[in-house]
């Protein structure tokens, strides 16, 4: 009876990370953290380590976080930029032929540039495609917005890639974001089968 119960135990936890295995948590809301406090998920890059990049606990649209990005000295030329993008792997999109991504900024004195979101499809050999939110001029002082920017997708594309950037003096803050492929809301929790 012991060694079934055993057995039973071992075929379970073989199990569990099998069934877990295409999921993903794509934190959309910046919620998620790893165990020594960073994005879930997201990828952060500050290559000239102008600009703080933090969970804010102080603002959010909904929930009880946004990701902020402030500039950290006032030199525009040697400023740069800064993002944080997200990754998803897109195998099997023969049949699909849009993508969409909204998302939620905020900002607090922004200029000499601005803040904004963008989208961009990857291929086997490179970008494919690129487009933003940036000729939308996010700046100055503005309260939570709702953004979106849209994309047709063919079978070419392999993975997408959508973040947050700003450049410039100032602050700008990012939640809320939503994915859909075809009008369809993928979610927290998006699969390789859901595309």
């Amino acid at each position: 009876m012991k060694a079934k119960f055993i057995n039973l135990i071992i075929f379970v936890l073989v199990l569990i990370p099998t069934i877990n295995a295409q999921k993903v948590i794509r934190n959309l809301g910046f919620e998620d953290l790893d165990v020594v406090g960073r994005l879930i998920s997201w990828e952060i890059r500050n290559p000239n380590n102008t600009y703080q990049i933090k969970i804010d606990t102080t603002q959010s649209h909904t929930g009880k976080v946004s990701l902020l990005l402030q500039s950290s000295i006032p030199n525009a030329q040697k400023r740069g930029a800064a993002n944080a993008f997200s990754l998803i792997k897109a195998p099997n999109l023969n049949q699909k032929s849009s993508i969409k991504i909204t998302g939620f900024i905020k900002t607090e004195e922004i200029e000499d540039g601005t803040a904004f979101i963008g989208l961009q499809l990857n291929g086997a050999k490179g970008t494919l495609t690129e487009v933003n939110t940036e000729n939308k001029n996010i700046r100055g002082n503005t309260p939570w917005t709702e953004y979106s920017i849209e994309s047709p997708i063919n079978s070419d594309v392999k993975s997408i890639s959508f973040g947050v950037q700003i450049t410039g003096k100032g602050k700008a803050w990012f939640d809320d974001f939503n994915v859909t492929v075809d009008g369809v809301n993928l979610g927290e929790n998006i699969t390789l089968k859901d595309l």
